[in-house]
């Protein structure tokens, strides 16, 4: 990642990288995390410490944005935004999983556009998992949702979707119709799958897609997303 001397994204090319990071369980994550994000302007990461272990790249000068989810005595973990600006503001929600009472957490984040009137918004999502049915994995989305209906300017909806099950997918396609969403598609499509479905996912409004494909690392059981975004 190359730090920003600006307070403001350049919005005709902003670098993503969205990756479950599985809770930073194994030591090749940080050599791989270092190099997968060096051109990155914002990573989205799922199942992350809020306590930054493997994380030694992203040094002071980053601007890091924690959403506590699964909590455990002198652990936490969750979703992490990190990027070379500073937030304008943030919004860190928590939802239950139905089945095991653990929590899942979500994360958004606006950001200044250099020569733009309105801000990005960036919602880093680890979506419920274990549930019988689909309530309570369809009103996390809603929650989501609502936030994103409210902002004006571009979005970047992205993260670990569990989207497993074909129930799941089908609400993701329609969402992302009615609330004027596009599925960024990857050139190089190595995305992890369960069931034969893909887990990870990034869904924009207002921004074109110059560049997506998907990476391979052994360090988490997701594969890590790249895209270059633009108004």
């Amino acid at each position: 990642m190359q730090i920003s001397s600006e307070h403001r994204l350049n919005p005709e090319s902003i670098r993503v990288l969205s990756w479950n990071v599985k809770k930073q369980s194994r030591p090749q994550l940080n050599a791989d995390l270092a190099g997968f994000s060096q051109s990155v302007d914002l990573a989205l990461l799922q199942e992350v410490h809020k306590e930054g272990e493997y994380l030694q790249h992203f040094c002071d000068k980053w601007h890091r944005s924690f959403a506590p989810g699964f909590t455990l005595p002198g652990r936490t973990t969750g979703v992490m935004n990190v990027s070379n600006v500073c937030h304008r503001s943030q919004n860190p929600l928590r939802h239950s999983e139905p089945l095991f009472r653990t929590s899942k957490a979500a994360n958004m984040t606006t950001y200044d556009l250099t020569g733009e009137t309105e801000s990005l918004l960036a919602v880093n999502l680890h979506a419920v998992n274990f549930s019988l049915g689909m309530n309570a994995y369809t009103r996390q989305l809603r929650d989501m949702l609502q936030h994103i209906d409210e902002h004006r300017g571009p979005v970047i909806f992205a993260g670990d979707f569990n989207a497993w099950r074909d129930q799941r997918k089908q609400l993701l396609d329609e969402i992302a119709h009615r609330h004027g969403l596009t599925e960024v598609g990857f050139e190089k499509d190595n995305r992890s799958r369960v069931f034969g479905r893909h887990l990870d996912y990034i869904f924009v409004r207002g921004l074109r897609v110059h560049d997506a494909h998907t990476l391979h690392s052994d360090a988490s059981d997701h594969n890590p997303l790249l895209a270059t975004l633009g108004l």
